[in-house]
């Protein structure tokens, strides 16, 4: 068998892996504060007598799309949306502090913010707000009862 035919396979799977990451974006594209996700690829030089010109097609360092997307007016004083960097914290149900973007907040009924289930954390910990209180939030991100 020729051993062009690596070559051939190492690009078919490449075009596998970009197929995987188009169907993920496609899937997530009304899922708020989703980040789409680019797939890289390089190339590598077969080594070797006889193979100085043949190539070989390689995962590269995947990224993510980092540019801001359409933001939608909701009337809801709750929902915001991050223009430009910044991310809002969230506590996870482990109890770590992570980042969204996703700007769909819910107030439960104890009074917590959140996002997903997840705690919306400020400057002290968790927000917690008194019950049957109306918050909204400012356009630079202050939160007021």
């Amino acid at each position: 068998m020729d051993r062009l035919i690596y070559t051939a396979l190492s690009g078919a799977s490449q075009t596998l892996y970009e197929q995987q990451i188009s169907a993920n974006n496609l899937a997530n594209v009304n899922t708020n504060g989703f980040r789409a996700d680019m797939a890289m690829a390089t190339n590598n030089k077969v080594k070797g007598g006889g193979f100085d010109t043949r190539y070989m097609a390689q995962e590269g360092a995947s990224g993510v799309n980092d540019s801001t997307g359409v933001a939608e007016k909701t009337e809801r004083p709750l929902d915001v949306a991050i223009q430009g960097a910044g991310y809002i914290a969230v506590q996870d149900k482990n109890g770590n502090e992570v980042y969204t973007r996703n700007g769909n907040i819910q107030q439960d009924d104890q009074g917590q913010l959140t996002i997903d289930g997840n705690l919306v954390l400020g400057d002290n910990g968790p927000i917690i707000l008194p019950p049957n209180a109306i918050a909204s939030f400012g356009s630079d991100g202050t939160l007021s009862v």
